[in-house]
């Protein structure tokens, strides 16, 4: 078998083997903050199953825990959004002017396939030279920049979700902190607690007397 077939079958392999721990990470997800935005009657609980969207609901669910605490807003439901999708963009900008310069093409691909590398050595060596190249690489660096603050927000704002969900908050955040794509099945984990501190204990009954008096919408 040709190196050609064998990278098709992997990377046919590794995609299919992606969007299957997508789907279940997805699923994780939307389920525990879906069901944190009910029980608190937050507004736009549907949000939480809207892939891209569902950070908006994130951000949402961090900001009421503070809300419900400090007595202020925080917003975080705009704050992780904004420089995600800008350091997404940038990032893209990025990929697509560092292939210009590499002359990407159907060639190309074709002859990495085959197992021939001395077209792409070659286009290379000349986007060394081309600016196109060096622009994509400054562009590519400052959304390295805005993605890490995103990972910031992201990571303070998962810190005031588990703050408000479970007393051992320290754990799963620093779990998060270490492995930070396990993060929707922590959610799921959580979803159906409320630390006393944030939401005060009552009678399930009760519970509309001080869940969702504010939102953050």
């Amino acid at each position: 078998m040709t190196l050609g077939p064998i990278l098709i079958i992997t990377c046919a392999a590794f995609i299919l083997l992606w969007l299957v721990f997508a789907l279940i990470f997805y699923i994780f997800k939307g389920v525990g903050m879906y069901t944190i935005s009910r029980r608190r009657q937050l507004s736009a609980s549907a949000l939480a199953w809207i892939p891209f969207i569902s950070m908006f609901k994130l951000g949402q669910i961090a900001d009421d825990a503070v809300l419900k605490k400090r007595g202020r807003r925080t917003h975080y439901v705009a704050l992780y959004p904004i420089f995600l999708i800008a350091g997404g963009v940038l990032s893209g900008v990025s990929t697509f002017l560092n292939l210009v310069a590499i002359r990407f093409s159907p060639e190309l691909v074709d002859s990495i396939f085959r197992g021939e590398i001395d077209m792409l050595q070659r286009n290379a060596q000349e986007a060394i030279s081309d600016p196109v190249f060096y622009i994509g690489l400054a562009i590519a660096a400052i959304s390295y920049i805005l993605l890490a603050i995103a990972s910031v927000f992201l990571n303070v704002s998962l810190f005031h979700i588990y703050k408000s969900c479970t007393g051992k908050y320290i754990v799963f955040f620093v779990l998060s902190l270490v492995f930070s794509f396990l993060y929707p099945i922590f959610l799921f984990v959580v979803r159906k607690n409320d630390s006393p501190i944030w939401y005060p204990a009552g009678p399930v009954q009760k519970e509309t007397d001080y869940y969702g008096t504010e939102n953050t919408y």
